[in-house]
């Protein structure tokens, strides 16, 4: 959803978050997996151990990855309990603890390998809770079932909606800080803001940085530890770049699908009969409308929406029923528990091996097969 939020606010500046994420993938096939797989290991902290033969190097490079792996698994958490009352028809706290034993029963029976097969039929989830609404939309709004190949026809309709509402326009550099900070704002960036938000130079640094983060991710390369061969770990991040491909060309149709309904002068909202959703979602801290100049009606400029609150808003200003809606809110929580899995392993892992002050004496033949990587 965080990814969402950036390509509906900031249109193609965000492209560089989305590059980086796919190269990150492609980095940890090409340049981690078969490392880790020969030396029969699961974390980078132990390989770090294994390589330099120090039991000192593996502890400090795990507990470098427990503050990142904590932040990402309490994002998750977040997201888990304001969609799970949506899903579950419970309070947010109960949400939470439904996952929990959830995310217990995925890993207590099989560890990594029972994990990874639950994150396949999670990750089917996401695909057609992606894919099916938005070929719905796509239908409506273009008359065609493809949107990653068509949503930009509709970009010179939204500019020329823009032009008749009197949106005025805002500094890209406030609409990133917004993001960072999950604040509510209103979506004034043209989609094709190219360089005036971000340079050259700035987007090809944010996309390196990305892309590093996300080949060093704990929870990305324990996968490798769990293939038969390095073959078929290269082989797991390809279909895992693959899917990341198939998000960066799905995720902006969303935005621009999105951005046509709130500036389309059709859709009119009236502040005397607001739709129940828009309470909802007020409620949840994803959106807020005010009626800035009186006239009774909510237009583009006094929709407030967060970065989080643009995937989940979705579903209601598309006008999707009550089915796509909750085909779409199973969508993050698929991600978010196939998410939240990952680093409950990684602490797993961290504790059981990198940080265990109980642990034997690195073996021998391990520490062979390490030294093997290098000659």
């Amino acid at each position: 959803s965080g990814l969402f939020g950036a390509v509906f606010f900031l249109g193609v500046d965000s492209f560089a978050l989305l590059f980086g994420v796919f190269g990150g993938v492609i980095l940890t096939g090409l340049m981690m997996a078969s490392f880790v797989r020969k030396a029969g290991i699961y974390t980078v902290p132990s390989f770090f151990e294994v390589r330099y033969r120090s039991r000192f190097i593996g502890v400090i490079a795990g507990l470098c990855v427990m503050l990142p792996t904590g932040l990402f698994a309490l994002a998750e958490l977040s997201i888990i309990k304001i969609v799970g009352p949506m899903i579950l028809g419970v309070s947010a706290e109960i949400s939470l603890v439904v996952i929990f034993v959830v995310a217990m029963l995925i890993i207590l029976p099989g560890g990594v390998r029972s994990m990874g097969w639950a994150q396949c039929g999670l990750a089917i989830v996401v695909v057609l809770g992606l894919i099916i609404p938005l070929v719905i939309v796509s239908m409506q709004l273009t008359n065609l079932p493809i949107a990653q190949l068509t949503y930009g026809s509709l970009i010179d309709d939204i500019e020329a909606f823009k032009s008749v509402r009197s949106v005025a326009e805002v500094n890209a550099h406030e609409v990133w800080s917004g993001l960072f900070l999950d604040e509510k704002h209103a979506v004034k960036l043209p989609f094709l803001t190219g360089e005036a938000g971000l340079g050259a130079a700035s987007k090809f640094s944010l996309m390196v940085i990305i892309a590093l983060g996300i080949a060093s991710m704990p929870a990305l390369v324990m996968r490798a530890g769990v293939t038969s061969g390095v073959f078929q770990a290269r082989k797991s991040y390809a279909w895992g770049a693959a899917l990341i491909g198939l998000l960066i060309l799905t995720l902006p149709a969303y935005g621009i699908f999105l951005r046509y309904m709130i500036f389309n002068p059709e859709m009119k909202i009236v502040l005397s009969n607001l739709p129940e959703w828009i309470s909802v979602l007020d409620g949840a801290g994803f959106f807020q409308v005010s009626d800035l100049n009186g006239d009774g009606e909510i237009l583009a400029e006094e929709i407030l929406l967060s970065r989080d609150g643009a995937f989940v808003s979705f579903p209601f200003m598309v006008g999707l029923n009550g089915t796509m809606q909750s085909l779409c809110f199973a969508t993050i929580m698929a991600a978010a528990l196939a998410s939240f899995c990952a680093r409950v392993m990684t602490f797993g892992k961290l504790f059981a091996f990198d940080l265990n002050i109980r642990k034997s004496e690195i073996e021998s033949d391990v520490g062979g097969q390490a030294v093997m990587i290098w000659t």
